[in-house]
């Protein structure tokens, strides 16, 4: 019988085989880097994204290589100056801020003056509707086009300047009711004004169009303003924007 015991207890001793099952557990130890992978998605940034940086938020509009893009989309509508950066860092990457979002500063009624850097070149819509206490604004050398009713409502603005020669478009309503507007001065570069553009800027005297481009006047684009408007035009193009005008309702004094 001892013998039996004895080959039964040399038995029991490939229960020590079984810890070979122990070398499983270091798999555990492979969880514990689990937790780094989650902070991997937040590092991800897509176009359209909504970012916030120093409280300021930023529209992706761009995540291709060497042209990463943003648009400013806001900050406070209690802010009463606001200076818009020409880069803004986004988990450790440079983004371009290359245009300002539809509707950024919409209703920021206590603002009354904004930079805004060269590195933009679109003014979205609605961008300043009823920003009610801005006095002025320089749009810089590179903006291209401004968009439906960007300045809409802005009535006390009393100055527009266009800091340089790109853009093409000014749309619809984009300076409608600016009812404190007394000049403007439209580039040569422009080649569309829409519908509206300047309507009920009551204010409104001096008006020159300095280029030669302009193929599209929209309705009533300069109508409702000063009785004693007059808008002056390249003597070369003189009769060709007299009959856009006279087409878009203007009845006033062209020379």
């Amino acid at each position: 019988a001892l013998p039996i015991c004895s080959s039964g207890g040399t038995t029991e001793k490939p229960t020590d085989p079984e810890k070979p099952a122990d070398p499983e557990k270091p798999t555990d130890p492979e969880k514990p880097t689990n937790p780094e992978t989650p902070d991997e998605p937040t590092e991800t940034v897509k176009k359209g994204d909504i970012q916030k940086v120093d409280g300021i938020k930023y529209q992706v509009t761009s995540v291709s290589k060497g042209k990463k893009a943003v648009a400013y989309a806001g900050s406070s509508k209690t802010a009463k100056k606001v200076t818009i950066p020409t880069s803004v860092n986004i988990n450790g990457t440079k983004y371009q801020v290359t245009s300002i979002a539809d509707n950024a500063m919409s209703g920021y009624s206590k603002l009354t003056s904004v930079t805004i850097p060269s590195s933009v070149t679109k003014i979205g819509k609605n961008a300043f509707k009823n920003c009610t206490g801005l006095k002025s604004v320089t749009l810089p050398k590179n903006v291209t086009s401004v968009g439906t009713n960007a300045f809409y409502n802005c009535k006390k603005l009393t100055a527009v300047k266009f800091a340089g020669t790109k853009i093409t478009k000014i749309g619809d309503g984009a300076f409608q009711k600016c009812a404190a507007l007394k000049s403007v001065v439209v580039p040569k570069s422009v080649k569309e004004i829409g519908k509206n553009a300047f309507k009920d800027c009551r204010k409104l005297t001096k008006i020159t169009l300095k280029g030669t481009k302009i193929a599209k006047i929209g309705k009533n684009a300069f109508a409702n303003m000063a009785k004693t408007v007059t808008i002056s035009v390249p003597n070369s193009k003189k009769a060709a924007y007299k009959k856009l005008l006279k087409k878009a309702g203007y009845k006033q004094l062209v020379k």
